[in-house]
């Protein structure tokens, strides 16, 4: 083996064992940001579900904001703004 040889080596095997660490950290990265992913997706998954029911318990206190109008001022407090149909007419509820 000639001292060319010997040294085209070495700098083959040094860049090999640099991307064998590259290739290791990235895969790490690549974990870490798949667990934030996640969370993310099940926050979005989460919110998705709740807002159905948050919608639901708008029109409920829409509703009652007819007999007590507390329910009217929770409304408008939280910006809410609900159209029902009540007994065939649109009503906007604030």
């Amino acid at each position: 083996m000639s001292r060319l040889q010997f040294w085209m080596l070495n700098v083959a095997s040094a860049i090999l064992v640099l991307l064998l660490v590259a290739h290791f950290v990235m895969a790490r990265l690549n974990g870490r940001r798949s667990d934030e992913l996640n969370l993310q997706r099940a926050y979005i998954n989460n919110a998705n579900q709740v807002s159905a029911v948050l919608d639901r318990m708008a029109q409920r206190i829409a509703l009652g904001s007819e007999t007590d109008p507390r329910l009217r001022d929770v409304l408008i407090k939280y910006g809410l703004t609900v159209t029902l149909d009540v007994q065939g007419k649109k009503k906007t509820y604030p």
